[in-house]
């Protein structure tokens, strides 16, 4: 039996409202921030922070650092499960947004690190020294070359990057909002300790969508062309595998 008729249709009309939505959201969230500052929106994000108890800010603190790798490292088990396990038959129809989404992530990711090589912005709590409290989060962002490395958000990046296919296939709902909330508290919790400017955040999450969704609908094509067998469907999973553990292993030594 042919994939294809186990995968989601994609409907041309659904998808682009769907795009015109979030083309819409990030016009106004840019214009915000145009008409704010960006200097300005982040420092009020980053004092809000420090309005917060301890215990919530040591939780922040954790998430903000280690909550990606684990959402990753969970979505890439469940990936295997749907190619590889029986038990989990009831995943198949969900293996091309499973390729679209790891592929979207390696190429979202490395778009980004080449971006903050070839921008080298500086991020706010170096750039404006002593006006940030990044409580402790911006240690390991003090010196060259990572303190040149704020322009995209690569957290914003690889949290739209590993979510923006899920959150247009899933039809239940309370996964999506789950999803959603993933993606942008991950974001959001760049200024909110000021490793990150509001815009950073807005262009790596923007990014990360935009590769995300773009290989789900690439894989969903030509799969809908049944040319795109189980077989292949492995090997390709396989290769993107490989890549995205080595960009999750570059990130944990930098």
């Amino acid at each position: 039996m042919h994939m294809s008729q186990f995968t989601f249709r994609i409907n041309k009309k659904r998808v682009g409202i769907y795009l015109a939505i979030i083309a819409a959201i990030y016009a106004v969230l840019f214009i915000i921030v145009i008409a704010i500052g960006d200097y300005e929106l982040t420092l009020a994000i980053n004092q809000w922070q420090t309005t917060f108890p301890t215990w919530f800010r040591d939780l922040a603190k954790f998430y903000t650092k280690y909550g990606y790798y684990i959402f990753g490292i969970t979505g890439i088990v469940v990936a295997l499960l749907s190619f590889y396990s029986p038990k989990f038959e009831k995943l198949k129809p969900y293996r091309v947004m499973f390729l679209g989404l790891v592929y979207g992530f390696v190429v979202s990711w490395c778009f980004t690190e080449v971006l903050k090589i070839l921008v080298g912005r500086v991020r706010p709590f170096v750039q404006h020294e002593g006006d940030f409290d990044t409580y402790g989060v911006g240690d390991s962002y003090s010196s060259l070359p990572r303190s040149n490395e704020s322009f995209p958000s690569g957290h914003a990046n690889s949290a739209f990057g590993m979510s923006g296919a899920l959150m247009a296939r899933v039809k239940n709902w309370g996964w999506r909002i789950l999803f959603y909330a993933y993606a942008i508290t991950m974001a959001f919790s760049r200024p909110f300790f000021g490793v990150h400017y509001v815009t950073d955040i807005l262009a790596g999450s923007l990014i990360g969508l935009a590769c995300s969704l773009g290989f789900y609908v690439f894989f969903e094509y030509i799969n809908a062309k049944g040319k795109l067998s189980e077989k292949t469907q492995k090997i390709l999973f396989l290769g993107a595998l490989v890549l995205a553990f080595v960009s999750i292993i570059i990130s944990l030594l930098e």
